[in-house]
């Protein structure tokens, strides 16, 4: 039951192959081709929905299987590279007169970075003025309040 509409590549950042089976059906091989011009570090994976995919004695699960996380770089070597942000928040459970610190972590050094560059409209609070971390202005950190309503 197992053939390539069981692969799921909506968070993979690329395609695959043909699918080869060996080992009597046991082990089953595809090149992966990442997507071009991609770089993300944190969320590829390729699941594999088991619906329907049974070993020989006809035994299966629901549950469907996912590999580790793994990274694609297809960016130009000598093109642009583009500095990506991570936002966490110190406390992401706030009740009405609480405030928590935003991190805004960036991969390299950036420039211009400012209060319009970031985009409030679902946050449900307001964020104070932005503080560069140390000399190297890869991080940022501001106050966010959330809306007393």
């Amino acid at each position: 039951g197992f053939d390539a509409s069981k692969i799921d590549l909506s968070n993979a950042n690329g395609t695959l192959g043909p699918l080869t089976a060996s080992e009597a059906g046991k082990t089953w091989t595809a090149t992966f081709t990442p997507t071009e011009n991609v770089n993300n570090v944190t969320n590829n994976t390729i699941r594999v929905n088991m619906s329907g995919v049974r070993d020989l004695a006809g035994n299966g699960t629901l549950s469907p299987v996912s590999s580790a996380h793994y990274t694609v770089d297809t960016r130009p070597a000598g093109g642009v590279v583009v500095p990506t942000a991570t936002i966490t928040l110190t406390d992401t459970t706030l009740k009405a007169g609480e405030t928590t610190t935003v991190t805004f972590r960036f991969s390299e050094t950036v420039t211009g970075f400012s209060s319009e560059d970031i985009v409030l409209t679902d946050a449900n609070g307001t964020l104070g003025p932005l503080t560069a971390v140390g000399t190297d202005r890869k991080i940022w950190t501001a106050t966010f309040t959330p809306t007393a309503t």
